[in-house]
């Protein structure tokens, strides 16, 4: 499996994420992408 993209932190205590994930195993087979955009923060 291999990532490629960026995680930036904006705050102390939050992230911004924009990732692709290449070569998942999953059924589908291989060469499959997932692509994970969004952000999240802890109280």
């Amino acid at each position: 499996m291999s990532t490629a993209g960026t995680a930036t932190y904006t705050y102390d205590k939050s992230l911004s994420l924009d990732v692709t994930l290449t070569n998942l195993m999953v059924p589908e087979g291989p060469g499959t992408t997932a692509h994970l955009s969004g952000s999240f923060a802890c109280a």
